[in-house]
């Protein structure tokens, strides 16, 4: 009877938390009302268009504010010319304006013909992007026409809008359908999981097929995260599992070590080097509620790819057998990353880190010194890189303003449990899964303690993400999948001998 029990509680604690994650990330655009971006034959007619021209200035605008909306919009349909329904206009010589809505209504490809030699567009303040302003920051140019236009640009730079706008559009059409298939395959594999995870695995099934359960889940989220570039190469549902499963089964064929230990330190790495040497792309791209259209982050590292990095860095930890002066190093290098200006910027998921390090060596008294050393040891770079950021430095530099942000973000989560009601269940399986590991009784884990260990440690990073992060509830619903893996993979290998 205690067997079922502790079977059915984890069954129903990886079926909740990975329903639940796929519920929170799953997108929900707004309807989708331009199916011109469905027409390849217009997309080439436009890019060619713009190769023709010979001057002028382009963006694409970001349509936030309600207010501000309204008036560039008015002003785009006082002024310009139907992108769509004007085709011909595209291509005259004529000075003009043209400009496109985007499907779901949020944001303007705007191109104009300027009186300046060349070609033309802004930085925004607020996006730190060139070419992508927000609807106030357009309002102020089109107000003094003389100035607009600031920053040279190239042709290819006019045709590169246009694409991205494109991509833009092209996923909100296309994406949802090829998450969804990808959350119902975590869900499906986190079942069976549950299902040979205490059923004595290594003498009833094929070691092929329990290679394959985490193979699948591991890289149905490195999917996810690269399923915006992959549906532009491959919008077709079957070509596209064809490719996943063809994929999961040569992974499956190596050792579980070395499969989970490379796709771990893929994920990592790729989620870093494309931040730093393809200007976070992926961040516009976001799968997670962070799409231009949501207006809400359009540089550094937002939340769910740091929920990303903490979960591959929690398989990484628990498949390579890490050591606590190893991983606190590796968690304090990934908290820099979140510092660094541009690239990073992001004050709770760098607050979590070092906060959830500070608790878990306070509750652990052993790892106190290791800790210390290794806080002491980063604080000088720490510094340096939090004085070059103006928002983290205005965060950490006075008093108020640290616990004025702090409070905010709490508020606004707790306030969450009220107005999403699915956020509870997640918290709740989030805390459950937690209870179950760590106590003895359950045998969820073998009986090595290093492995618990790291488990509280990124149960505590995950707390304070959900407190501090004003989208904590998509950390902790992805971080519970990552549990899932740990879990599973320690008791293959350390409790079943599997290999």
């Amino acid at each position: 009877m205690k067997y079922w029990r502790r079977l059915l509680s984890f069954i129903l604690t990886i079926i909740l938390s990975s329903v639940f994650f796929a519920n929170c990330l799953s997108m929900n655009f707004y309807k989708f009302e331009n199916r011109v971006f469905s027409n390849s034959k217009f997309y080439e007619y436009v890019k060619g268009a713009l190769k023709n021209k010979k001057n002028g200035f382009a963006t694409i605008v970001v349509l936030k504010d309600s207010k501000d909306s309204l008036s560039v919009k008015h002003y785009l349909e006082k002024n310009g010319m139907d992108l769509e329904k004007n085709r011909v206009a595209i291509n005259t010589e004529q000075e003009g304006l043209f400009f496109l809505y985007s499907g779901d209504n949020k944001l303007a490809f705007v191109f104009g013909s300027n009186l300046k030699d060349g070609f033309w567009t802004e930085k925004s303040v607020e996006t730190k992007r060139k070419g992508l302003l927000l609807d106030k920051e357009f309002l102020k140019l089109i107000k003094n026409h003389e100035k607009i236009g600031n920053l040279a640009i190239s042709k290819d730079f006019i045709v590169k809008l246009w694409d991205f706008f494109w991509i833009l559009n092209y996923q909100l059409m296309y994406l949802n359908r090829f998450l969804i298939l990808m959350y119902v395959i975590i869900v499906i594999f986190s079942a069976i999981g549950a299902v040979v995870f205490l059923s004595k695995p290594d003498r009833k099934y094929n070691r092929f097929f329990l290679r394959f359960i985490p193979a699948s889940i591991i890289l149905g989220y490195i999917f996810v995260i690269y399923s915006p570039l992959l549906i532009l190469k491959v919008n077709n549902i079957f070509l596209f599992l064809l490719i996943f499963f063809l994929t999961v089964i040569i992974t499956s064929c190596f050792d579980l070590k070395i499969s989970q230990l490379v796709c771990a330190l893929f994920g990592i790495f790729s989620i870093l080097g494309q931040a730093f040497l393809m200007d976070n792309i992926l961040q516009l791209l976001s799968t997670a509620g962070y799409h231009p259209s949501l207006a809400n982050r359009f540089y550094g590292i937002g939340n769910e790819f740091f929920a990303y990095l903490m979960g591959f860095v929690f398989v990484l930890s628990v498949v390579s057998n890490m050591s606590f002066r190893n991983l606190f190093a590796t968690l304090f290098l990934v908290a820099l990353v979140l510092v660094i200006p541009y690239y990073g910027v992001n004050f709770g998921a760098f607050f979590s880190v070092v906060a959830g390090i500070a608790v878990f060596a306070f509750i652990k008294e052993k790892h106190k010194i290791k800790t210390l050393a290794v806080i002491f040891a980063f604080i000088p770079l720490a510094m340096v890189l939090i004085l070059k950021n103006s928002y983290i430095y205005n965060a950490f530099a006075n008093y108020s303003t640290f616990v004025s942000i702090l409070k905010r973000k709490m508020l606004m989560n707790l306030s969450y449990l009220f107005r999403y009601p699915l956020t509870i269940p997640v918290l709740l399986s989030f805390v459950i899964l937690l209870w179950i590991v760590i106590q003895n009784r359950f045998d969820i884990l073998p009986s090595v303690k290093a492995h618990k260990d790291k488990f509280v440690l990124f149960f505590i990073i995950g707390l304070f993400s959900f407190l501090v992060n004003d989208s904590g509830t998509i950390i902790i619903a992805l971080l519970m999948g990552f549990f899932v893996l740990g879990i599973y993979y320690t008791k293959m290998v350390d409790g079943y001998g599997v290999r």
